[in-house]
């Protein structure tokens, strides 16, 4: 998971202006400490754990490499929550959340949150997360719709209409999702290795030479299995012995006779 994560990570670009923020993908990698801001008050701030790698930096004019085809840097970028790591007050760098208005939002806005630093799940286990995300909670008004924008490679996706309900998930979508695909795989695997094992053998029918019932030694041997189930040792040797002196005492009888 690791490596997918930080595969993903370099398939983005260094730097990428998004109006609304400024991608930068090769941040230091710290926990933001000391901080400053309208939401950052009542929080305690040496229980907070945020961590920052990427950040979404509020945007600049020189952030605009094309400047014929990227929108215009919106009207307002109100710092709601940044990180005073050198004491030095407030810096674009250092912004974990801001508010974002603009004539084309109408009385909307835009509430960008570094990375979900603190609104995911593992995250929110931490109380004072808990706290941010409740401020979070706080800034859209009740009876609002509200949306969060969400996406995996490249922009988000925009669709005309609502998408038609997914039916019910088949094998093969199943086989898609992990671990089940790595389960799915080993299984079929030892269905097929069972099927060929219990399978007939198809092909021209053939005599079996059947067994010999007068083959003495197969007498020998279920005799044997027959003394090995009792689990009694002496009395097994007891029979045998017992069955060798009749058999020797046959055998004398026989010769005086012949004699």
């Amino acid at each position: 998971a690791k490596a997918d994560y930080d595969s993903r990570r370099w398939e983005m670009p260094p730097n990428e202006y998004a109006r609304g923020f400024t991608t930068r993908r090769d941040g230091t990698r710290h926990v933001a400490k000391k901080l400053q801001g309208p939401w950052a008050a009542g929080i305690d701030t040496t229980k907070a754990e945020i961590l920052i790698e990427g950040r979404l930096d509020p945007p600049v004019e020189k952030d605009r490499i094309d400047k014929k085809d990227d929108p215009p840097l919106p009207q307002t970028v109100t710092p709601l929550l940044w990180s005073d790591q050198d004491g030095d007050g407030y810096e674009p760098e250092d912004a974990i959340v801001t508010r974002i208005t603009d004539p084309a939002y109408g009385t909307g806005q835009v509430i960008v949150v570094a990375n979900g630093s603190f609104v995911l799940n593992f995250p929110l286990v931490n109380h004072e997360h808990r706290k941010l995300a409740g401020k979070l909670i706080d800034e859209c008004a009740p009876g609002a719709n509200v949306a969060f924008i969400e996406s995996k490679n490249g922009e988000p996706t925009v669709l005309d209409k609502e998408p038609e309900a997914a039916e019910g998930a088949g094998l093969f979508d199943v086989a898609r999702v992990w671990p089940l695909n790595a389960i799915v795989i080993h299984l079929t695997i030892l269905g097929i290795i069972y099927c060929l094992a219990k399978f007939p053998i198809f092909g021209r029918a053939r005599e079996i030479p059947g067994e010999a019932s007068a083959d003495f030694g197969k007498h020998v041997t279920a005799l044997g299995q027959l003394m090995g189930r009792s689990k009694d040792r002496a009395y097994a040797e007891q029979r045998i012995m017992q069955y060798q002196q009749q058999g020797k005492r046959k055998s004398g009888k026989s010769h005086l006779k012949g004699a």
